[in-house]
This record gives structure tokens, C-alpha cells and sequence, in this order.
């Protein structure tokens, strides 16, 4: 079983330049948080949330790709509307294998199902979820700095996107990185966390977190087994107050 614990992030195991540059601005600026091992920045960090407001003050909405937070579903699926593929009708078959019918992407789970990045049983009522590059098809929306990723998803409730998911190669994480911060400025926060496995080996888990108002993207490479054997990385780009509202609180039984 991992345990973990937090750490500081070491930049030598960055070769991208940019990296390189946050974790020296973190060097200069960085104060401990509350949370022990995450570095909150001074400086970059909150330039980047107080310049990107629209006309009324408030924060202006994370733009990805053809997609921002808020968006509505009818606007997404216009915008994001491409190539389209090849997708096995549930319970059909012909000749003992799968009955295949094109689909119009992007697949949403108002139209068809088990495609890459589908919740499948853990959607809430009211929450449609989205994928503009299933498969093969639609690669320029699949990418990130030009690097394949193996899905991105677009979560939609009550007909308005509130978070875009990303789940990411281990060997692209990096590129990832590199990329949203020359996009959406010094990460707020930086850290890693660190685990030990049962025969006593121990390595880190780069964590980062950029936020503009209520709106929050965080990015986090995948645990792993062991040390260089990590796990698909994964990212979030979200505005909870466009999302379901939280369970009401259970009251105490003891």
C-alpha cells in the first residue's frame, strides 16, 4: 500500500524550460501554506487572476480549446461539431459481433454511451457529459501542445459546462505543464506529493493549481507503483457554481 505525504517539487526533473522558470519564481516567491507541502506564489500568480476580468469585475471564464466554462451544451455542440464515428449499438449484434452505427461527435450521453471518458453510472440528473475526439477522429481537439492525450471530456449541468476533464500519457505531463502556464500564467500553487511503497521505495507526484475567481484548474501526475513507474496523468478545468449542487450534510448519529 503507497503512503503519502507532502513534499516540495524538485525542478530537476523538468527538462522544459518553462517549468524550469516557475520553479525559480518559486524559489524567490514562495510561501508556506496551510496545507503543508503546497507552495502558494506571490507575484505572477495573482496578476494572472486580477488581469482576466470582463466589463462587470468579475473573473472571466477559463477558455480550452473551442470551449469556456459556462458555455451552454447547444453552443458546445456546434462549435465542437466534427467528424463522424463508428460506435457499437448496445444489445445489437449481426453475425455474433457488434452492430456499428455512425455517430455525430461530439458524443454526448444524451445521444450514446461508452465512449472514451464516459462516467458511465456516475452521472448526476441533469449532468450530460461530452467528448469532441473520440477514438481517431477530431484529433486537433485531442491535444495539447500537439501531444496526444488519451481523452478530454466536457461536463455540462443543467445545460452549462462546469468542468473539462483531461487524462494524459505520463510522457506528455510535462508538455502539459509547460503549456497552461504560457497560457494561463504562474501556477497559484506548486507542490508534490510524496509515497513509499511496500518495499521501501519512495518518489514524488507533481501537483499544479492555477485559479481565477471561483474557477480552478489543477493538473497532477499519476501515482504509480514505484519510482518512473507512473500512472496516466490527470487535469481539471472547473467552475463548481455552475455545477450540481453539493449533497446536503449528514447529521451526526453518535
Amino acid at each position: 500500500m503507497n503512503q503519502k505525504k507532502d513534499v516540495l517539487v524538485k525542478p530537476e526533473r523538468y527538462a522544459f524550460i518553462g517549468i524550469a522558470a516557475i520553479f525559480m519564481a518559486c524559489a524567490v516567491h514562495a510561501q508556506q501554506s496551510t496545507s503543508g507541502g503546497i507552495q502558494a506564489i506571490d507575484g505572477g500568480s495573482r496578476e494572472s487572476q486580477t488581469n482576466h476580468v470582463d466589463v462587470h469585475g468579475s473573473a472571466a471564464p477559463y477558455e480550452f480549446k473551442m470551449a469556456r466554462l459556462g458555455m451552454s451544451l447547444e453552443e458546445f455542440k456546434r462549435v465542437a461539431s466534427g467528424e463522424l464515428v463508428d460506435r457499437p449499438l448496445p444489445g445489437h449484434t449481426i453475425f455474433g459481433g457488434l452492430r456499428m452505427k455512425k455517430f455525430p461527435t461530439p458524443l454526448c450521453t444524451d445521444s450514446t454511451r461508452a465512449f472514451e471518458g464516459d462516467p458511465l453510472l456516475e452521472l448526476k440528473k441533469g449532468e450530460v457529459v461530452c467528448n469532441a475526439s473520440p477514438g481517431d477522429v477530431n484529433q486537433n481537439l485531442g491535444t495539447v501542445a500537439g501531444r496526444k492525450l488519451r481523452y478530454i471530456t466536457y461536463s455540462f449541468y443543467d445545460g452549462k459546462l462546469y468542468k473539462i476533464s483531461l487524462q494524459m500519457p505520463p510522457s506528455t505531463f510535462a508538455a502539459v505543464v509547460d503549456a497552461f502556464s504560457k497560457k494561463y500564467g504562474v501556477p497559484l500553487q506548486s507542490g508534490s506529493d510524496s509515497y513509499q511503497n511496500g518495499f521501501g521505495a519512495t518518489w514524488s507526484v507533481a501537483k499544479f493549481v492555477w485559479k481565477r475567481g471561483r474557477q480552478t484548474i489543477a493538473v497532477k501526475e499519476g501515482v504509480g507503483r514505484g519510482p518512473g513507474q507512473f500512472d496516466d496523468g490527470t487535469g481539471v478545468i472547473m467552475d463548481p457554481s455552475f455545477g450540481p449542487p453539493a449533497p446536503p450534510q449528514q447529521p451526526l448519529d453518535f
